[in-house]
């Protein structure tokens, strides 16, 4: 994140394919969405493919997804390692972040799906 020029903010969510962070550009202070994958056979998460389908967004510029301004597999620490420790190779997508849908127009919408609340 140091070295394109953005600080790493708060944790916002995840699931199987990867860790979602704030980050905030250091010139400017515009605020982003950085995603993470790690490689995890597991969970089914890989980096190489994550970062070609945000690759295809941003070159597409599609105004259904997300405005995605980088998407590569780079090295980056193991969860749990300091910043000089042990890395990994990891997808990094950086994206435009988007507002939670509000609680109200999500179980009008996902009616049948089983809302919970917070889900959003």
């Amino acid at each position: 994140m140091d070295s394109k020029g953005f600080l790493l903010g708060d944790y916002i969510g995840g699931g199987k394919h990867g860790a979602v962070y704030n980050i905030q550009r250091k010139k400017g202070g515009q605020r982003l969405a950085a995603k993470i994958i790690y490689p995890d056979p597991k969970k089914g998460s890989d980096p190489e493919k994550e970062t070609k389908n945000y690759k295809f967004m941003q070159d597409t510029g599609s105004k259904l997804f997300p405005k995605v301004y980088f998407s590569e597999v780079v090295d980056v620490p193991v969860p749990g390692q300091p910043i000089g420790g042990q890395i990994t190779p990891a997808g990094v997508i950086f994206m435009e972040q988007l507002e939670p849908l509000p609680e109200d127009l999500v179980r009008k919408l996902f009616v049948s799906s089983g809302y919970r609340k917070g889900s959003a």
